[in-house]
């Protein structure tokens, strides 16, 4: 499991302040765990391709998300993005997806 950390991001994209992200791009991370995003409350655009995510835990405080790309993790649904208003695009092709439920209520 690779658990992502909010120092990491924040060093890895040279910035002291999750609130001042509003783009981020985490593909090819082997990442299982996002949660600490919650604290990137501006982020507006997140590309997370190519992990091993089963979970979108952490995304639902993005309330400014506005494109958010999930293709090829291990996602059965799309649990987490419930009440991002802003979210204009979302692609998440090459999942395991059973379900678009949250994305229609």
């Amino acid at each position: 499991m690779t658990r992502l950390s909010s120092e990491q991001v924040l060093k890895d994209n040279n910035v002291s302040d999750p609130i001042s992200v509003t783009t981020l791009q985490l593909t090819y991370k082997a990442l299982s765990d996002i949660t600490c995003l919650a604290k990137f409350i501006n982020l507006e655009k997140l590309d997370l391709k190519l992990n091993n995510l089963t979970s979108l835990e952490g995304l639902r405080s993005c309330a400014n998300l506005k494109w958010l790309s999930v293709v090829e993790n291990k996602l059965e649904s799309l649990e987490g993005i419930q009440g991002l208003t802003k979210l204009t695009v979302l692609n998440a092709g090459k999942n395991k997806l059973t379900s678009i439920d949250q994305i229609t209520s």
